[in-house]
């Protein structure tokens, strides 16, 4: 099969014809009289939506995105604010200065003036961006605020002890100094994404210690299994001959509850080989 091959008669965006060769010969399309050309004619290719990431340390400067007037299709622009100024300070509430914020409002100068709306967000999990609307076209945003999501606001009411204890964690925050362990731990937090409550779920476990009973109940549960069956094949199985080797196929069944907070209920299957190798020693 033969494919068909499409040109412009000219290598221009502004190509007023159309060139389609096949088998039969060549047929030029006039594209403002097939009503295709760029008053008729929107492509696939347009973007609608797109978002910009703003660095908020003032020190690693992010910049915009130029051009955005070339953009015909553009309805929305998402401002996405990231939480870099957090890692030097313990306030909760901050506000971002207008130089950081200028090579943004530059570049959306030329599309907030054309009816395209802008989003601001933050990029955190816990923390949330709030502009202030300058009212200035040529600068529409003045300062961008963020604020701190109390930990609280994380807690299920129907969770006592993740409440309280995430009541205890937001009193800490911004407590210690800016290069201790424990404000390290409050950056992991700040740094998570909107896409992941289920890292902060499993980070807010470890803290409690759930993680860490549950694996020690279970290694604990798994030592005793062990146990009884060496302490059987050492003890209880009893051979008068002066070289022993001793092997035991076992396997157990077993169901572990407890009304303990945070410590999960749980049904285990375990089996295995157990080997012995004795042998008889003299002294003297």
């Amino acid at each position: 099969m033969a494919p068909v091959k499409v040109d412009t008669n000219i290598p221009s965006p502004e190509a007023p014809e159309v060139l389609i060769t096949d088998l039969s010969g060549v047929t030029r399309l006039n594209l403002e009289t097939e009503k295709m050309d760029h008053n008729h004619t929107h492509s696939n290719g347009e973007i609608s939506t797109i978002g910009m990431y703003v660095d908020t340390s003032g020190i690693n400067y992010t910049n915009p995105i130029q051009g955005l007037n070339n953009l015909s299709g553009l309805t929305d622009v998402d401002l996405i604010m990231g939480t870099e100024v957090t890692k030097y300070l313990n306030a909760k509430a901050i506000q971002i200065g207008d130089n950081i914020l200028k090579p943004y409002n530059d570049a959306l100068a030329s599309v907030v003036s054309t009816g395209v709306t802008l989003n601001v967000n933050s990029a955190s999990l816990t923390w949330i961006a709030q502009p202030v609307e300058s009212g200035n076209i040529t600068s529409p945003i003045k300062p961008v605020y963020m604020v701190k999501i109390p930990y609280t606001d994380f807690a299920s009411k129907n969770d006592v002890d993740t409440e309280h204890f995430l009541d205890g964690l937001e009193q800490r925050y911004g407590v210690e100094d800016i290069h201790s362990r424990e404000k390290q731990i409050f950056n992991k937090l700040n740094d998570l994404g909107k896409g992941e409550p289920h890292i902060f779920a499993q980070a807010v476990n470890e803290m409690k210690g759930y993680e860490y009973s549950n694996t020690q109940q279970r290694i604990n549960a798994t030592g005793n299994a062990l146990d009884k069956e060496f302490k059987y094949l050492w003890k209880d199985w009893r051979n008068p001959s002066k070289q022993n080797n001793k092997i035991k196929v076992f396997g157990m069944k077993d169901e572990y509850k407890t009304n303990t907070a945070g410590v999960i209920d749980y049904d285990s299957n375990a089996w295995g080989v157990a080997y012995v190798h004795e042998d008889e020693f003299r002294v003297g």
